[in-house]
């Protein structure tokens, strides 16, 4: 196969994942949605090879759910399924502390001290979205400073998979509790830098299991509305 060939087609690939990630994570695709594949190629432009490898590399991210015979959907949880998720992302989330505050620098502080002054600045402006991203670079940061990319990839897959709910979760904060989100994350850095691993690993359980509460009754609520 011609080498440019090659490279444009995994291009195409590339950007057709790209853009199905940022429509399910934004929640254009909502959970539980079929991905017609005739429909989202002809949305696209790309062919059913290149959708079908993108769906594949969704799926090894957690984000779509492929049945054989069925077709392939968005990924949906129950409550059950993201306690579950929960209960692993803290455990991971707290190493990532443990690690990064032995691999800690000076340079890892400021850049973490950033994000979290704009994380205030956002929250100030009662900017949900701006807010969402910027705990998104948080996250990744950290994981980046604690030097293992076996953990990377799993603490990314993992939050990948309930980006769509954290991202309605952080909405439904309001000025209030993006400044108080903003708090956790600024203590958070604040015990790595200072040493106080365990203090660090509260917050950062404290944190997930708030997310994990405001989630669950956003769900409830919905479903509530939808038997009335």
């Amino acid at each position: 196969m011609d080498e440019t060939l090659r490279v444009q087609a995994k291009s195409v690939v590339d950007a057709s994942t790209e853009v199905l990630r940022e429509a399910i994570l934004s929640g254009r695709y909502e959970p539980g949605k079929h991905l017609v594949e005739r429909t989202i190629g002809a949305e696209l432009g790309v062919s059913g090879i290149a959708l079908r490898e993108a769906f594949a590399r969704l799926a090894d991210e957690g984000l779509v759910l492929r049945v054989p015979r069925r077709g392939t959907f968005v990924m949906s949880m129950t409550p059950a399924a993201l306690r579950d998720l929960m209960r692993v992302r803290i455990v991971l989330e707290q190493l990532v502390v443990e690690l990064a505050h032995e691999h800690w620098t000076d340079a890892a502080g400021s850049r973490v001290q950033g994000i979290v002054d704009q994380m205030r600045a956002a929250a100030r402006d009662c900017d949900a979205e701006v807010f969402f991203h910027l705990d998104n670079r948080f996250h990744e940061t950290f994981w980046r400073v604690a030097g293992s990319e076996t953990l990377l990839e799993l603490a990314a897959n993992l939050r990948g998979r309930i980006a769509h709910f954290l991202r309605r979760a952080t909405y439904s904060l309001g000025r209030d509790g993006l400044e108080w989100s903003a708090g956790v994350h600024q203590d958070w850095l604040d015990g790595v830098a200072n040493g106080d691993v365990a203090h660090a690993q509260a917050e950062v359980e404290r944190q997930i299991v708030s997310a994990y509460e405001r989630i669950v009754s956003a769900m409830a609520s919905e479903e509530a509305a939808a038997t009335r």
